[in-house]
């Protein structure tokens, strides 16, 4: 069994602590940080939002009684006399006949299926599609008008409705009881319990269940998305039902990104995040807690501790003391 524990006390020297924390909108509240024992977590403080951008009316001026012809212009809502960025599509998975290609974090994708798993880069998107680059350097584009994944100038799949559950070919996150399952590259996932962490590889999938392999403990994993269920296969041991999943809800077991107005988190591998902050200044962290309600984080190089509480939806702050409101993006 390979266990990867880390301490609930880490001495780390302090190094670009205060740069990271700078970057922080002002405004935030203070609060006293729990520790992962503290079992309370503390309730969000809502902050009024005031709009500081006046809406001005430019008044209409005749010029004498020759018809001039009047261009209309939209009216847009803007912040600091800027123009609203451009919508663009929201989607964070593809259906194809024998496959999907799904978001695994805010710039990384995959693409599933029978025979393989390749790992993609997303470029942009606008209001119809998402623009990919696989690790290969094939382009791809997920149309979602014309229900199309073309790669270069040609149509590789018809595209299909994202089904009303889970299926194999979709399955990035699979939770149970007291732990999940979570896939963190094209063809590795973590376990994550109270008890340990394991890391597994994927061997395949199917429309109905995802496979794993873990090569340390000779055993096998059958992720079930159909049943429900997750199988243990044991060499010399037998198959069995280890776990019931219960996928309906993201928890500190499964979360592996979330921002808020300021910084986003991803976690990266296993007990490692990152966060990016407005200006694309990135830090490292170090994951040495979690349970169901939260993560907990410590600087890789500095003594910043960093709480993602999913109870709250509150990203709490050390040292500084400060807390954010958060999102979970997945």
């Amino acid at each position: 069994m390979k266990t990867i524990l880390f301490p609930t006390a880490l001495i780390l020297s302090l190094v670009g602590c205060d740069t990271f924390i700078d970057n922080l909108s002002e405004g935030i509240d203070e609060i006293e940080l729990e520790t992962p024992s503290g079992g309370t977590h503390t309730d969000s403080t809502d902050t009024d939002s005031t709009d500081s951008t006046d809406s001005t009316d430019t008044d209409s001026t005749d010029t004498d009684s020759t018809d001039t012809d009047s261009t209309d212009t939209d009216s847009t809502d803007s912040t600091d006399g800027g123009q609203s960025a451009p919508e663009v599509i929201d989607a964070v998975e593809a259906h194809v006949v024998d496959g999907a290609f799904i978001q695994l974090t805010a710039t990384t994708w995959v693409e599933n299926r029978a025979d393989l798993s390749r790992g993609y880069t997303e470029s942009h998107r606008d209001a119809g599609s998402v623009y990919l680059t696989s690790d290969d350097g094939a382009p791809m584009q997920l149309d979602f008008h014309r229900m199309e994944a073309i790669q270069g100038e040609n149509v590789l799949d018809e595209m299909r409705a994202t089904p009303e559950r889970t299926s194999g070919w979709s399955a990035s996150r699979v939770v149970y009881r007291d732990g999940a399952f979570v896939q963190i590259s094209p063809d590795v996932w973590i376990e994550e319990n109270p008890r340990s962490s394991h890391i597994f590889t994927e061997i395949g999938r199917d429309p109905w269940s995802v496979y794993l392999y873990s090569e340390a403990r000779s055993l096998r994993i059958q992720l079930d998305l159909w049943t429900g269920e997750i199988w243990l296969d044991e060499v010399g041991g037998g198959e069995y039902v280890l776990y019931t999943i219960d996928d309906t809800v993201l928890n500190g077991w499964s979360v592996r990104e979330v921002e808020t107005p300021t910084t986003r988190f991803t976690q990266i591998d296993l007990g490692r995040w990152q966060a990016t902050d407005d200006s694309g200044m990135t830090t490292a962290f170090v994951e040495y807690a979690r349970d169901r309600a939260a993560v907990f984080l410590v600087g890789a190089e500095t003594d910043l501790r960093v709480q993602l509480d999913l109870s709250a939806d509150i990203v709490r702050w050390d040292g500084e003391t400060l807390r954010e409101d958060m999102t979970v993006i997945r």
